[in-house]
């Protein structure tokens, strides 16, 4: 009678858990490669597990999974079963319910750079439900959050992405949405700290860089062209920072960048080697092939008492600026020469580049500035002239102010910088 009883509950028991395990529901999570991984809860053996725990899976009924896909592969773990094939189609998932089908409308970022740390991307869109799947490329996210109306996917964002475009994909099940080459990575920026890693100027590497230390950099000023990188000294921080030195004179040596010297108007060099701020005499390559839109003249300290002049349009180098014609200027007056130590004689007759004034009964008399101010008083009878900034013809200053008609100049240490 005891045998009959146990019998019966047994009996009674095991009808229960497969009524339990017919009421389950079923969910496909997604596919990896040629592999669809199905999840389910509860430890591989039991029977009659549900849909919860897992949450984004597929039960099972009893204690095994009835897959018909052909040359199909079953792999059980404590909670996820593989089944390894060459995909599903829809006889093998007829009975699991419709998912609605997802759109993306963007992704935030939608950029990062290679070497990135700690980064979170959002997905948007619609229809994303509850077990929706992301996927950069080929790498799906995890971690992810979704949103409860459907509209964003939160995760973080992998390491090891390189340097290129990849598309978007987001999984329903077996609906999916893919928006191509919506997330990139950016090569790291070029910080100039060697050849290989060139920028296109100072200003290029503390745009890019955020670079605050004062020195010598690498520079490649063409990009991809023709030319070759080489060395520079930028002032990082002075004025804004940016600035690219590109000549510096010296009292030492007031003839070698005089108004006449043919490094003015040449593409030759001198002391290229010397990428300091220390007082000396020097030309850098810089001066011949820099593009820039601001100049800055300083006046016996590399990076102060200074004075800036801009250009309506970029300048394709100091070369050119310097061996072409004149260019005159309002944009800066006598007062503001003075204010730095220059000192002149008669009124202002012109500022700019390449500028020149003479006495009109002594023309052979004449001061120029490459880069100045030139004054005098402009009548028969004056008695002075001068010119004063960079490059002076009257007195064969590199920088400071020089005379004609006997006037005496004034020598100065000078540094040039352009941005």
């Amino acid at each position: 009678m005891l045998r009959e009883k146990l019998f019966v509950v047994i009996l009674f028991l095991a009808v229960i858990i497969v009524v339990m395990a017919q009421g389950t529901s079923r969910e496909l999570w997604g596919s990896e490669g040629d592999s669809v991984i199905i999840i389910f809860s509860g430890e591989a053996g039991e029977g009659g597990a549900s849909a919860e725990g897992a949450g984004r899976g597929l039960s099972f009924e009893g204690d095994s999974f009835n897959v018909n896909v052909d040359n199909a592969s079953l792999e059980i773990t404590s909670d996820i079963l593989r089944v390894k094939s060459g995909g599903i189609t829809a006889e093998h998932i007829a009975s699991l319910p419709t998912p609605a089908t997802p759109t993306i409308t963007g992704i935030t970022p939608d950029n990062v750079t290679e070497g990135y740390t700690s980064i979170s991307v959002t997905i948007t869109g619609t229809n994303f439900e509850p077990f929706a799947q992301a996927r950069i490329g080929n790498t799906n996210l995890s971690g992810e959050s979704i949103s409860e109306d459907g509209t964003q996917i939160t995760a973080p964002l992998p390491d090891g992405f390189t340097y290129g475009s990849y598309d978007v994909t987001v999984y329903n099940w077996w609906e999916s949405v893919t928006s191509p080459g919506i997330f990139t990575v950016n090569s790291p920026p070029d910080c100039g700290e060697d050849a290989s890693h060139a920028g296109l100027s100072c200003k290029a590497i503390k745009d890019s860089c955020g670079s605050t230390i004062d020195g010598s950099y690498w520079i490649d000023p063409d990009g991809d062209g023709e030319g070759t990188p080489f060395q520079v000294y930028c002032d990082m921080n002075t004025d804004g920072g940016g600035w690219t030195l590109i000549m510096k004179t010296s009292i030492a040596a007031t003839s070698d960048f005089h108004y006449d010297n043919e490094r003015w108007t040449t593409n030759n060099t001198l002391n290229p080697g010397d990428l300091t701020v220390d007082i000396g005499s020097a030309k850098y390559q810089s001066f011949n092939v820099l593009p820039f839109e601001e100049i800055r003249g300083c006046f016996d300290s590399a990076t102060t008492n200074c004075i800036i002049h801009t250009f309506a349009t970029t300048a394709s180098s100091a070369l050119s600026i310097f061996s072409g014609s004149t260019i005159t200027s309002t944009q800066h007056n006598m007062a503001d020469y003075e204010s730095l130590g220059l000192s002149f004689c008669g009124v202002e007759q012109s500022y700019g580049f390449n500028v020149e004034h003479h006495r009109p009964d002594y023309p052979e008399y004449p001061v120029y500035s490459r880069w100045g101010l030139v004054s005098g008083t402009g009548g028969v009878g004056g008695w002075c002239v001068t010119a004063g900034g960079f490059g002076l013809r009257g007195d064969t200053y590199g920088t400071g102010t020089g005379g004609g008609c006997g006037t005496t100049g004034t020598k100065m240490n000078g540094w040039l910088w352009v941005r």
